[in-house]
């Protein structure tokens, strides 16, 4: 059972928050800390001093937290979410993470921090799901 859901303030989030409360119908906060990285990369993280710090912050609160919680982000943040869970650089994270899928993330009674499941687009239609080398391939598009 989620006891509250927690989501970036970019609109995107602010309105897959929305859809998801008309079912689960839990308070809503809302979060900056959660916007997306600048950058297209994790890489770009080490640059973004702020917004890192910001991040780092949410993280260590949130694992601090108790009963279960939705969290609505982007897919920079989980990857920092998974350099700290794996406690391994966030540089040496390489994932390609479809947008809007599904990561479920768990804190034990110690405070440690599990992946029970990572980019789980199951619910999504095969249209919805995004490969990274579509992705990639209309930001070059994009670019000319």
């Amino acid at each position: 059972v989620i006891n509250k859901i927690i989501s970036s303030d970019l609109p995107r989030c602010v309105q897959t928050a929305k859809i998801i409360n008309k079912v689960l119908k839990k308070p809503i906060s809302y979060d900056s800390a959660l916007r997306e990285i600048t950058g297209s990369s994790l890489n770009s993280i080490r640059e973004k001093g702020k917004e890192k710090k910001d991040i780092r912050k949410f993280y260590e609160n949130i694992t601090k937290e108790k009963g279960n919680l939705l969290v609505v982000t982007s897919g920079n943040v989980i990857k920092y979410f998974v350099s700290r869970i794996w406690n391994i650089p966030s540089k040496k994270v390489s994932l390609a993470l479809c947008a809007s899928a599904f990561n479920h993330f768990t804190v034990d009674e110690k405070g440690k921090t599990n992946i029970v499941c990572l980019n789980d687009s199951k619910h999504l239609t095969d249209k919805l799901k995004i490969s990274k080398h579509m992705v990639k391939r209309d930001l070059k598009s994009s670019k000319k």
